[in-house]
């Protein structure tokens, strides 16, 4: 896909991947379907046959031979191309930025926890959430993707102010005004904010690593990146103990400074798509 067009693709993607996740959602929460565990089980297990399926169909594309002398595995090519980080400034900053910005791919159990709501074995509002959730795909990932083709920067930027607002948010509320939170709707609400700045965060970083790239290295930076920010959200765990500990209160507290460390990390960040 060339460039000014990468963005507008993922995003058309991610719309048609929201309608049918909304329609489940629906089914979901006005009863056609039973909010039980053995049945949300069997909806997982229905996710993972997809990935299967679409691993299989991804088999299936035709891609073009390149060179292959001197080919090594992706695990040794990810430890040789680790001294980029100290050459390359830029993708320095985009990981930084990257590993700041997981706070959105991880708040949303938390504002699940808050919910509060402990009908049908705690699963009562899970309807409610998987729609907030589906509507903000459905609603942002196009605009997202061209946004994104025009400047990735300032998509990551405005999706990280929004995460610093709606974090804020929640944090103020169930460390200050707890009983708030019991209002049925505005947990769901806030989900649905945050999620709209996570497909921005998505989209953003994705078509920025690929345009700061040239096609010699496009793939090094991409697998890099990748691989180091996958580590490091391995320590995600640690929220968990901290919610324990300290409350979810606090943990969303972190999640808003993130956030907000984020916005500073991408104003850093070089405008590739001017380039």
């Amino acid at each position: 896909v060339d460039k000014g067009q990468r963005g507008s693709v993922s995003g058309t993607a991610g719309t048609i991947a929201a309608v049918a996740t909304l329609l489940i959602a629906v089914v979901y929460s006005v009863g056609w379907i039973p909010l039980t565990v053995p049945v949300v089980a069997g909806m997982v297990a229905l996710g993972g046959a997809c990935w299967l399926l679409a691993a299989f169909v991804f088999g299936l594309v035709r891609e073009e031979p390149g060179a292959t002398e001197g080919g090594i595995n992706g695990l040794a090519a990810v430890i040789a191309q680790l001294g980029l980080l100290r050459s390359d400034a830029q993708l320095r900053r985009l990981i930084v930025t990257r590993t700041l910005l997981l706070s959105t791919a991880l708040a949303p159990p938390f504002y699940i926890a808050l919910s509060g709501d402990r009908s049908a074995s705690g699963l009562g509002t899970l309807g409610a959430f998987m729609i907030a959730s589906a509507a903000a795909s459905l609603s942002s990932t196009y605009f997202w993707g061209r946004f994104s083709d025009r400047s990735s920067r300032l998509v990551l930027i405005l999706a990280a102010t929004i995460a610093v607002l709606t974090n804020g948010v929640a944090s103020f509320l169930a460390l200050v005004m707890p009983s708030v939170l019991d209002h049925a709707v505005l947990l769901p609400g806030l989900l649905f904010v945050l999620m709209i700045a996570h497909q921005g965060v998505r989209l953003g970083r994705s078509v920025h690593v690929v345009d700061m790239a040239d096609r010699d290295n496009r793939a090094t930076y991409t697998a890099l990146s990748n691989s180091l920010v996958g580590v490091i959200l391995l320590a995600g765990g640690v929220f968990g103990v901290i919610a324990q500990w300290l409350g979810i209160g606090a943990v969303l507290a972190i999640f808003t400074s993130m956030a907000a460390l984020a916005i500073f990390a991408a104003a850093g960040l070089d405008d590739v798509q001017a380039a």
